[in-house]
C-alpha cells in the first residue's frame, strides 16, 4: 500500500515498483514456505477509502490492485494460500455509501488505517478463511 501511495505524491525514489515488488514477495514466500510445516496465508491489502479525491482515489486504488495481483499470481506460484479481502472491503465500502442516509460508518479511519468496522470485517474474513481451510486443525495436531 505504501508503494503505491508513494508513487503518486511524488516520492517515487522512496516506494517500490511492482517488478520489485512481485520479486521480494515470492522471495519472502519461499523463506517462509521453508519454515513452515503448514503452508503460508497471505492476505491481499483492502483498498484505500476516502483519503483524497475521489478521483485520485481511484488511480490509487488501480494501482494497488495490480500489487494484489503480484501477490496473488506469488502466493500461488509457491503454494501459499491468498485470501482475498479486497472484495469483501469493496463491496461493503459500496454497500455503506449507498445506504439511505449518511450513517457515518467507515471501514477506515482515515482512508488508509482501518475503523472498528474494518477490523471486524477483516476479523471476518480472517476466520472465514481459517475455519473452511482446516489449517487450524493441521497446526494443534
Amino acid at each position: 500500500m505504501n508503494d503505491v501511495w508513494r508513487r503518486l505524491p511524488a516520492r517515487e525514489a522512496e516506494a517500490v515498483g511492482i517488478k520489485e515488488y512481485a520479486q521480494n514477495y515470492a522471495e519472502i514466500l519461499t523463506t517462509l514456505g521453508a519454515l513452515s510445516r503448514v503452508g503460508v496465508v497471505c492476505l491481499s491489502e483492502t483498498p484505500f477509502g476516502p483519503v483524497a479525491d475521489p478521483a485520485v482515489v481511484k488511480v490509487m486504488n488501480e494501482r494497488l490492485a495490480t500489487f494484489n495481483e503480484a501477490a496473488a499470481r506469488a502466493a500461488a506460484t509457491a503454494g501459499a494460500h491468498f485470501v482475498d479481502v479486497w472484495t469483501p472491503f469493496t463491496v461493503a465500502a459500496d454497500e455503506l455509501a449507498s445506504g439511505s442516509g449518511e450513517t457515518g460508518l467507515s471501514l477506515w479511519s482515515d482512508g488508509v488505517h482501518l475503523s472498528d468496522l474494518g477490523d471486524a470485517l477483516m476479523q471476518q474474513r480472517v476466520e472465514a478463511f481459517f475455519t473452511a481451510s482446516g489449517l487450524i486443525s493441521a497446526i494443534t495436531m
